[in-house]
Parts: C-alpha cells; sequence; structure tokens
C-alpha cells in the first residue's frame, strides 16, 4: 500500500478533527519551519551581510526584522541609514514599500472572521503579514477549520521569523566570509519563492496567469525605460492589462459557447 496523504485539496487537514488552538499554533510552526523559512533564512543572510556594510551595528541589524516583517522594507531602511538619509526620507521610502501590504492583510482577514480569539492577537496576525506568511496563508487556512485559523497563521508567522532572525545573525557575523555575489544571489531567494508562490496560487485563474506573464515580460523593459518606477509601472500595467485580455477571453469564450448553442438547438428544430 502506498502512503495515504494526510489531507486532500478540498479537506480538513487529519489533525484538525480534535486539534485545540494551542495544537493548531503548534501546526502552523511546524508548517513554517518548512521552505517558506529555509527560503526567508537564505535572503536574510544577505540582509545581514549588506546591513554591515551599511554600518549598522549588530543590534540594529537584528531590531529592523523585528519590527519591518517585510524584507524589502529592511534593505530600503539599511541604505538609507548607510547614506544618512533624514528620518522623514526614510520613513517615506519604507513607507512605500509597505503599501503593498495593505491589500494584502485586507485580503486575508476575511479567512480569519469568528476565529474567537482577543483583539491583541489580531494585531499580533496583522504584524505577521509579510509576502511568505501571507502565501502560506493562502494556501492553508481555507482548509483549516475557522476557529483554529488566526492561532495556525501566527503560528507560520513565528516561525517564518524566527528563520529571518537566525539568518540575519548568521549573515552579519560571517559577512567577511561570504563573497559579495553569494550576498547578491541570497538576496534574490525571496523574490524567486515569490514568483514561483504566484505560478502555483494563480495556476486556476486565466487573468492572473495573463498578468503574471506580462508582468515578468515587461518588468525587465520596464526597468530599462524609467528604472525609478518600474515596479509601479509593471504593476499597474500588467495587472491592468492581464485583467483586460483574461476577461475578453473569457467573453470570447462565453459567446462561442452560446453560438454553438444556438446552432445546435436550430439544427434540433430542423430535424424536427
Amino acid at each position: 500500500m502506498g502512503h495515504q496523504p494526510e489531507e486532500s485539496a478540498n479537506q480538513s487537514p487529519a489533525w484538525s478533527e480534535t486539534a485545540t488552538r494551542a495544537t493548531a499554533f503548534w501546526r502552523g510552526t511546524v508548517a513554517g519551519f518548512g521552505l517558506p523559512s529555509c527560503m526567508l533564512f537564505a535572503s536574510s543572510l544577505g540582509y545581514g551581510a549588506f546591513a554591515k556594510a551599511c554600518g549598522l551595528t549588530f543590534g540594529q541589524t537584528m531590531f529592523l526584522p523585528l519590527m519591518l516583517q517585510a524584507l524589502p522594507a529592511q534593505l530600503v531602511l539599511a541604505d538609507h541609514a548607510a547614506r544618512d538619509a533624514s528620518l522623514a526620507a526614510a520613513a517615506i521610502a519604507v513607507a512605500l514599500t509597505a503599501v503593498r501590504l495593505m491589500p494584502m492583510t485586507v485580503i486575508l482577514m476575511p479567512l480569519l472572521r469568528g476565529h474567537g480569539g482577543g483583539r491583541l492577537q489580531e494585531l499580533a496576525t496583522v504584524h505577521f503579514v509579510g509576502v511568505t506568511q501571507w502565501l502560506e496563508g493562502l494556501r492553508r487556512l481555507p482548509k483549516v477549520p475557522v476557529h483554529l485559523r488566526l492561532v495556525h497563521y501566527l503560528g507560520i508567522g513565528v516561525s517564518v521569523s524566527s528563520g529571518t532572525l537566525a539568518g540575519s545573525a548568521l549573515g552579519y557575523l560571517l559577512t567577511d566570509a561570504v563573497p559579495a555575489w553569494v550576498v547578491a544571489a541570497l538576496l534574490f531567494m525571496t523574490p524567486l519563492y515569490f514568483l514561483l508562490s504566484l505560478i502555483e496560487t494563480s495556476s486556476r485563474s486565466l487573468t492572473d496567469r495573463y498578468a503574471l506573464v506580462l508582468g515578468v515580460t515587461c518588468g525587465p523593459l520596464a526597468y530599462l525605460v524609467a528604472p525609478d518606477f518600474d515596479l509601479l509601472i509593471t504593476g499597474l500595467g500588467a495587472g491592468t492589462l492581464g485583467c483586460m485580455l483574461g476577461r475578453a477571453r473569457l467573453r470570447h469564450a462565453a459567446e462561442g459557447v452560446s453560438t454553438r448553442r444556438g446552432l445546435l438547438k436550430r439544427n434540433q428544430e430542423g430535424g424536427q
């Protein structure tokens, strides 16, 4: 007999049938210590090395991942500190990198309704909204019973953040032993993981697939034309165009089905 999977695509995981909130939290922690935590650990090695090169102390390097869950915000703030930028400029730059987290939070919170926890747990959950945690939440939470989802997500957030802290510390301490190209490669691990996760989560949506392909294609071109606004141009342009193409394709398919049904009906009426 082959190994039986613990859960199917449309079923709750087997452990959730008799799980307590503590069990759900622990299961989330274990899930987060898998591939998501490993990817952020590798990326955070590069961040730790970069932070030391920018002149940050070890304490400052470790403080940023605690307060800023998103790696881009950490890199931007470290870079501004290295260039002696004003506090206002650094705050605006970090805020701009965090704008993307608002719609992610809006998408995530409906999955957590009915959790039965307190407001403090909700605030902690919002703090753990980052790309990696968010993607894992979208993948796992729909299968988890509603009253266990919040603590399960908190477990994912704690484990992923632990991997970030460990990678940041190790990267800072081993900076001199790591070549510059290795640091750059490690920093690329998170966007690579994000891209692969997007491919998985958008595989059922025609509109999302169009937007993803257009984004990958147009991103490098936008960087060559307007490097300061490449992400904005790519996101708005590819997303909007992908949505338009996807809807047009679906509308065309619906019209084709309607036409075939009409022809079939007329043929049937003519044969009577």
